[in-house]
């Protein structure tokens, strides 16, 4: 009589585990349940066999299995795939292009028993062998496999269910889109809806100027706020007015050197048109102006802008050093300068505003300096600084903290930075006790620069997205994994050194999308996930 596919399946497996070497052949194998065919990107051993004519690769599990993943979305033990291997044709009958399946090349098994993984070929069509442990196979499963050691993110009918049970652990996959690739040092993007149609636009400048300009979603066409701006290098929009159209702090006239910089900062605001040119109001001038923020600093709804200037006006390349940098604020109306702190010393690099502790009604700002990441706080008693790391210990001016970003693993908070001053380093700070535990997740950066936290799989953990502007000029998103650890993944390798990036739902599908800006390139990277709930209400911009 003949078993069942069932049947064969499990009896497949207590097979292998009983000799620990091979599995009998699968015979009706192609009577178990079908997961998806791929042209031309065989893996594994069989890899190596590819000619001119790309190849077919045919996944199969056995039926209990698919059953299984379908409730849990994951894989039981005594679960078994099977990978056939055809050539492919092109001409042939009535068939004029593309490819169709021809001859049997090879077959191989993927095995679970006792949770552990064991690969095995068909060599013959009938015996198998066991692929040793030192083989690849294992260590490309093990690091890319997105369920369970498999690769479910390519078949198509059981990555929604991986996503839905919160199984799914592989790479998140982005569409690049290029929105702008002739600009003069872009530096600097910001997220906002420029023209009041609920649609996030960005507004973007580069240090060899001229324009400051907008890009309007999701056409992407270019309006200019302001020409002839020189040395721009950083801006924010907010609402102040609550006409739906945001206002606009810009800085420019900058230079790293202080004695080189005037340091202008404005404001500009609409007249009438936000697709015309705005008019501009210049409110201060302090020498390495750098980054302009919104904050609202006492809960009052109402934000005053921040200036976190780059240096003091003694301290001098190379090293930077014998100064403080100045942190600023300005109120809407008067627009008048009030200091905050000059206690960072050297280089204040990165600044964000964050709602620090659980349920604040108020902003905090924290800081990226020579000194470490500080935290500022406003209360009763005016300012409050305080030390939250030294970052890295290394002679400055490679030292410290160059840019920061809060981040949460389910109501577990971290900070991620960039570390020393334009460093190589992505460091994660977790708390332990009373203090931040330093962890150093990828030293391989070049000129870092750009550093932020999101929710882009929408699992309720945070990702880190770095980018680097030397070297390899690649942006990089970093995901908890498992264990504990952090897994890397280029989003953009090559092709983009970026100054800033910022995460918003720029297509409106409830998913969490990427924008950069580095060099002549200013893109957007459309997150190929799911549609869901976007778990963040404003865009989240680089610090």
């Amino acid at each position: 009589m003949r078993r069942t596919t069932l049947t064969l399946a499990t009896a497949l497996c207590a097979f292998a585990a009983e000799t620990g070497a091979s599995v009998p052949y699968p015979a009706d194998y192609r009577e178990w349940v079908f997961l998806s065919s791929g042209l031309g990107m065989t893996y594994g051993p069989m890899a190596g066999m590819a000619e001119d004519a790309p190849r077919f690769d045919n996944v199969f599990v056995s039926p209990a299995a698919y059953r299984s993943f379908l409730k849990s979305g994951q894989w039981p033990d005594k679960t078994m795939f099977v990978l056939e291997v055809r050539s492919s044709e092109s001409k042939g009958s009535i068939n004029k292009g593309g490819h169709y399946q021809s001859g049997l090349n090879g077959i191989e098994a993927e095995v679970k028993d006792h949770g552990q993984w064991t690969f095995y070929s068909f060599e013959d069509g009938k015996q198998s062998k066991a692929f040793p442990r030192t083989a690849t196979c294992y260590a490309c499963h093990s690091a890319n496999g997105a369920v369970d050691n498999t690769f479910v993110q390519f078949y198509p009918t059981l990555l929604p269910v991986a996503k839905a049970h919160g199984t799914y652990n592989g790479p998140l996959a982005f569409a690049e889109h290029k929105i702008a690739t002739d600009l003069k040092s872009g530096y600097h993007l910001t997220v906002a809806d420029v023209n009041h149609d609920g649609k996030p636009d960005i507004i973007a400048l580069a240090q060899g100027g001229p324009d400051l300009v907008w890009y309007e979603n999701p056409t992407w066409e270019r309006h200019v706020l302001i020409s002839g701006l020189p040395h721009m290098i950083n801006c924010a929009a907010e609402d102040l007015d609550g006409d739906g159209i945001p206002e606009i702090v810009v800085a420019w006239e900058f230079a790293n050197d202080a004695s080189k910089s005037i340091g202008k900062v404005g404001v500009l605001q609409h007249d009438g048109d936000p697709r015309q040119p705005w008019k501009l109001k210049q409110i201060d001038e302090v020498p390495t102006a750098h980054r302009i923020r919104f904050a609202d600093i006492d809960g009052s709804g109402h934000k005053v802008a921040i200036n976190a200037v780059l240096t003091g006006p003694k301290a001098a390349p190379p090293n930077y050093g014998g100064d403080h940098a100045p942190l600023l604020m300005y109120r809407p109306g008067d627009w008048k300068r009030e200091t905050i702190s000059f206690e960072n010393e050297g280089v204040q690099h990165g600044i964000l505003i964050t709602r620090w502790n659980p349920g604040d009604k108020r902003d905090s700002i924290l800081t990226a300096s020579f000194s470490g990441i500080d935290l500022f706080q406003f209360g009763s008693q005016g300012w409050k600084r305080t030390e939250i790391v030294k970052g890295d210990p290394s002679p400055c001016p490679k030292c410290g903290s160059s840019d920061v970003a809060v981040g949460y693993l389910g109501a577990e908070k971290f900070l991620a930075a960039i570390e020393p001053w334009h460093g190589n380093q992505v460091a994660i700070y977790s708390r332990k006790s009373n203090t931040w535990e330093r962890k150093t997740i990828d030293d391989s950066l070049l000129d870092g620069h750009t550093i932020i936290t999101a929710d882009f799989d929408g699992d309720g953990r945070d990702e880190v997205v770095a980018s680097f502007r030397q070297g390899a000029k690649s942006v990089y998103l970093y995901r908890v994994n498992k264990a504990g650890g952090w897994d890397r993944q280029a989003i953009d390798d090559g092709g983009m050194a970026g100054a800033t990036c910022a995460a918003a739902d720029f297509n409106g599908d409830g998913a969490l999308d990427l924008a950069c800006i580095g060099a002549a390139n200013l893109k957007w990277y459309e997150n190929l996930g799911a549609p869901r709930k976007a778990t963040a209400g404003k865009s989240v911009a680089s610090q």
